[in-house]
Parts: structure tokens; C-alpha cells; sequence
């Protein structure tokens, strides 16, 4: 008897230690689709995003299978078969955009064919997409990636309608504007809007308009902005429903330094905007190699020059004081935030014979080229048209002196 006790006894042991091990397993990260619905009107566009509960280790792809009674390529397109999650990221993102034409409500369905090895479906391993014939404002970011240059920047919002036109609105407009969860950058405390005003405003009659966010604090790891249209009803996304905002350290630290002459920024089409040919480009003033801005981080810009330059430029101090949106150069389609800089002195004649040292102000950005990550553009704007040694090539007229600078190495 007291054999069949210890017998039944150690089964008892052995089936509760079979159970404990079994609810220690860890158990797999999933992977789910956010949502498992979304009702989305002709003509306009949807993000479908992907969430993991870990980071993947390595770049991997999901691939994706498409049914539903909406014909892929003709009722709607998508950026990409599959997700791609890059390298410690948790997330992806896909584009659906629905066909202009449809003439009745459709339906498609998305699903993930597989898990990656490691994970495990989650809530939503499928979501579904109702194309409905419901009237909309399509709204679009102007660039799906922007680098802030300055310590502000204007994001561009544009407003279409679903057949792809231009939509202007017959009232000024405000759209609100929020940070996306998955942004780095901490908004309060690496960035804000500026003036708190967290909306692109759209002027009467017209169909873009901009967001301002003011650089607050730079971090690495912490440099990203996810912006998306808020909860404004009558809009829906549109082919770049987000745009990525890449933060940069502050032009005030960014421009410390000293800096080497690389040319007139973009020389060519300067001068095609002119109808001028290579003599034009000769006697324009150039950043040549011998040319030395030192920007120092005492609030003072000490010059070496030896070409044109020297006939404007002077020591003097400097003062980086907020930014205004203009073009890098007349003729040019781009308009960037470019920061001021107010010099103490220049030579307002501009000139090698005659001085008038007066305190002006310069424009500085920062582009890039296939050889250079960062160029300093120095774009030089007051100054007297009529005595300038130039001043004929422009027929009096001041035009905007865009130079170029390299870091010295």
C-alpha cells in the first residue's frame, strides 16, 4: 500500500513539473498587421503598416498575397509585393493606391504568407480594403524625405482631387498636422511647430501650403520626424500620405569653422536663366580654392580672400537670426527655409575700387553633391547693383550670388 502511495505520488510530482515547464516557454514576438480594415475612396491612397513586438536582426521580407474581387494593377496598385523590414526596425510600411476609374465599390484583401522564422502571427496576420465610391480631398505631402538645413523649415502640403488635379480651396484652410508614433525625435523636446501652430494653413483659392517645425535639440539616435494629416475630416491620403524629416545638428554648430571655396552653385543654369554664354560665367565672382571663411564659434567670420569675393566680404561678427523661405538663386523652381546671417560689414559697392562698409545680410544652406556631404551655400543678395564690377551682367538689377564651400581639410 504505502508502494502504490509513493508510485501515485511521484506521478503527481512529475505531471505538475510537466506542466510548469510547459507554461515556462517562452513564447514567440508576433507580428500583426495594425488594423484589419480600411474603407478607402477612389482616387486616393493607403498606408498598411506591419508591427513585430522585436526588432529583426537582420533585413527581412514578407511577402504578400492579394485577393478580393478588386483586380491588382487595374482597380488599385501597391508599392511593393512584400514588406521589408530593415535591420533592428520593428515596422514596415506599403503604399495601396486605388484607381481613379472605379465605378463600384470593391474589395481586396491582404495577407502575410508567412511568419519569418523567430515570430509568430499576431492579432491581424490579414487586413482587408474596401475601395468605396465616397467623395474626398486628397492630401499629399510635396516630398516623402526632407532635411532640415536650418533651424526651421517650411514642410510643403498639397490638396488634390481624386482625379488627380489641382484642388483650391475657397476658403483659407488649416489641416492639422501630427507626429507619427514611430518618429525618434521627440517632439517638445527635439523639435516643436513653430508658434504651436501644428497645422499646414492653405491661403484662399489656393492648393498648398506649409507646416513650420523649429529645430529644438539634436541626439543621435533621435533625428527623425514622422509627419501625417490629423484627424481633418474630408481629407484622406494621397500617393505620400507621410513625409520623413531628417533632424541635422543646429546650423549655428553646423557652420563653425572654416570653409574652402568650391565654385558658383549651380553655374549652368545660372547662366542659361541669363542667356549668357561662357564669357558671362568669366567675369561673374566666384568661391575659387583659395578662398578661406572662417566662421568662428566665438560669433566672429574671419576672411582670406583672393578673388572677387574680397571686393564684398569683410572680417566682421555674425549672427545667426531666424530663416526665411526663398529661392537658392533667381530662376531657380526650388524654395528652401534658409537661415539669415547678419554680417556686421561688407562692402555694399561690391566693387575693387569703391567701399561703402555697411551691415547686410546673407543667406547660408547646406547641399550636397556626389562628392561632398555637406556644402556651405553662401548666397550673397545686398548689394549695389550699379557699382558692382558685375553690376552691368545684371543691367542694374541685383541678382542672387549663390556660393559654394567646402570644409577645410
Amino acid at each position: 500500500m504505502k508502494k502504490l502511495f509513493y508510485m501515485l505520488m511521484l506521478s503527481l510530482l512529475t505531471l505538475s513539473s510537466c506542466k510548469k515547464d510547459k507554461l515556462e516557454v517562452p513564447a514567440l514576438p508576433k507580428l500583426t498587421f495594425v488594423d484589419a480594415a480600411y474603407e478607402v475612396p477612389k482616387g486616393a491612397s493607403q498606408q498598411i503598416r506591419i508591427l513585430l513586438d522585436k526588432p529583426v536582426t537582420s533585413e527581412t521580407e514578407i511577402a504578400l498575397t492579394f485577393s478580393g474581387d478588386a483586380v491588382k494593377g487595374t482597380d488599385y496598385t501597391v508599392s511593393a509585393d512584400k514588406f521589408v523590414v530593415p535591420a533592428n526596425e520593428k515596422e514596415a510600411v506599403i503604399l495601396v493606391t486605388m484607381s481613379k476609374d472605379i465605378t463600384e465599390i470593391k474589395n481586396i484583401k491582404l495577407a502575410m504568407a508567412n511568419a519569418p522564422a523567430g515570430y509568430e502571427f499576431g492579432r491581424f496576420f490579414e487586413t482587408n480594403l474596401k475601395i468605396t465610391l465616397a467623395t474626398t480631398t486628397i492630401f499629399s505631402f510635396a516630398t516623402q524625405t526632407v532635411d532640415m538645413i536650418a533651424d526651421e523649415i517650411a514642410v510643403g502640403v498639397m490638396l488634390l482631387n481624386q482625379l488627380g488635379e489641382i484642388h483650391k480651396v475657397t476658403e483659407a484652410t488649416d489641416i492639422i498636422i501630427k507626429v507619427n508614433e514611430s518618429s525618434t525625435a521627440v517632439l517638445g523636446t527635439h523639435f516643436r511647430f513653430k508658434d504651436n501652430k501644428d497645422y499646414a494653413s492653405i491661403a484662399k483659392k489656393k492648393n498648398v501650403g506649409n507646416v513650420i517645425i523649429e529645430f529644438l535639440k539634436y541626439e543621435e539616435g533621435k533625428t527623425e520626424i514622422v509627419l501625417e494629416c490629423g484627424e481633418s475630416a474630408g481629407y484622406h491620403g494621397g500617393t505620400t500620405p507621410t513625409v520623413i524629416v531628417n533632424l541635422n545638428q543646429g546650423m549655428a554648430a553646423r557652420v563653425v569653422g572654416e570653409w574652402v571655396g568650391y565654385g558658383f552653385h549651380r553655374l549652368d543654369d545660372f547662366a542659361s536663366g541669363w542667356w549668357s554664354d561662357d564669357s558671362y560665367k568669366e567675369k561673374l565672382p566666384m568661391a575659387l580654392p583659395t578662398d578661406v571663411l572662417n566662421f568662428k564659434a566665438d560669433g566672429n567670420l574671419e576672411v582670406n580672400l583672393t578673388g572677387k569675393l574680397k571686393n564684398y566680404l569683410r572680417n566682421s561678427t555674425y549672427k545667426l537670426e531666424g530663416s526665411e523661405i526663398t529661392h537658392i538663386f533667381t530662376g531657380s523652381a526650388a524654395r528652401v527655409m534658409t537661415p539669415i546671417c547678419n554680417l556686421s560689414a561688407v562692402n555694399y559697392k561690391f566693387s575693387a575700387t569703391a567701399e561703402e562698409l555697411l551691415a547686410k545680410k546673407i543667406h547660408l544652406t547646406f547641399v550636397s553633391d556626389d562628392k561632398h556631404d555637406e556644402i556651405l551655400i553662401v548666397r550673397i543678395e545686398q548689394y549695389d547693383a550699379t557699382t558692382a564690377d558685375f553690376g552691368d551682367l545684371f543691367y542694374g538689377y541685383n541678382e542672387f550670388l549663390p556660393m559654394q564651400f567646402v570644409r577645410k581639410k
